[in-house]
């Protein structure tokens, strides 16, 4: 998202995370404004309560970041409330744990918004997550199937009444020591995932994942394992392929690929060619874009097109991907992102970390817009 008065829109999240004073606060105000005994004015007592703010976008996308980097840990299960608590904690913003009845209730740690962003806290009565996409209306959390994202639209979750939202409270330099000490945690993983429901457990089991290869190869081709390949089994070959490229992906950074990153939303194989020396297989491809740091944009590329099929042995066939491209499904991409957002949380002192962090934040913000 693009905000040409950045400062005006600080302003306004400022004067929005500024509260009314207490009544005690208040009264001690007026006390500390009277005069001395010889008529002179009292100086006035300024308050000791820091100051503070709402996260940012790219902020709130390191949230999101740390969110889908527990994707990896595909065993790892929790309940709602520990799991939120945790990914707020491993993207450096601690905050104290409550159950997610509490949470929408509201806490001092959140302020309530209207128009959510990516990493605010989504809320019913017994559940809780964190918001992907406002504008797809989609949030991560623990479901009863695991962890995964849902629409908080869809009538399930409409059924459970409206939902809210909140923004966390960025506070006080105490506390962004704080933030930056929690930082270099390593990601928590999770007891057993709560059902759709308002119980609550404890996390548990932590243990280790698996770090990036920086020296994995991008793939050029897709195996398939097939006399005479059908289209099905191409498509599950490639489908094969992106997940490896994914992977590769993980351990180099995005912003300094020798070759366009081509992001789609679907990829189809309609037909599979295999006689007369013509061997090809046809795809459709959905909404391709290019993703790029400076300024990502619809790619103008032909919906349809022609992957070379090569004959490999006599039950195996590879696909030629494209040359001077890498593709890639925009989950996957949205995962990539997220995972380096999260790497660069965990390195605040590297020397283009936060440069790096706003062009990642923006390509992740231009994906979940789409």
């Amino acid at each position: 998202m693009r905000v040409p008065a950045k400062s005006v829109v600080l302003l306004v999240l400022l004067a929005l995370a500024c509260g009314p004073l207490s009544a005690q606060q208040t009264a001690r105000s007026r006390d500390s404004s009277g005069t001395t005994p010889d008529g002179s004015q009292k100086a006035t007592r300024r308050s000791n309560t820091p100051a503070v703010r709402l996260l940012s976008l790219d902020e709130g996308l390191s949230i999101l970041g740390a969110a889908l980097e527990s994707r990896v840990h595909a065993a790892a299960r929790s309940d709602c409330s520990h799991l939120v608590h945790a990914i707020y904690e491993r993207a450096g913003f601690p905050y104290t744990y409550a159950k997610s009845s509490d949470l929408y209730a509201g806490s001092s740690d959140f302020r309530r918004v209207a128009r959510p962003q990516p990493g605010d806290l989504v809320t019913w009565p017994g559940h809780a997550g964190i918001v992907i996409s406002g504008v797809q209306h989609t949030f991560y959390s623990a479901l009863s199937s695991g962890l995964g994202v849902e629409n908080y639209e869809a009538p399930y979750w409409r059924s459970r009444g409206r939902a809210r939202f909140f923004r966390y409270v960025k506070a006080a330099p105490a506390m962004l020591n704080a933030s930056n000490r929690v930082a270099s945690l390593t990601p928590a993983i999770f007891g057993d995932a709560e059902p759709r429901g308002d119980q609550e457990k404890s996390a548990t089991n932590p243990r280790k994942t698996l770090a990036p290869d920086a020296n994995a190869a991008i793939p050029t081709i897709a195996i398939v394992d097939s006399a005479r390949p059908s289209a099905g089994e191409v498509a599950d070959a490639l489908s094969q392929a992106f997940i490896e490229t994914a992977d590769a992906l993980r351990g180099k950074n995005v912003l300094a690929l020798p070759q366009p990153l081509i992001v789609f939303e679907r990829l189809e194989v309609e037909r599979v060619r295999i006689e007369h020396g013509h061997q090809w297989a046809e795809v459709r491809i959905t909404r391709p874009s290019l993703l790029q740091s400076e300024r990502s944009k619809s790619a103008k590329q032909p919906e349809r097109q022609r992957w070379p099929l090569r004959y490999r042995s006599k039950n195996s066939w590879e696909v030629a991907l494209p040359q001077g491209e890498t593709y890639l499904p925009r989950d996957a991409a949205v995962r990539v992102l997220a995972h380096q957002l999260t790497e660069i949380a965990d390195n605040p002192e590297a020397p283009t970390g936060e440069r790096d962090k706003a062009q990642l934040a923006r390509m992740l913000n231009w994906l979940l817009q789409k």
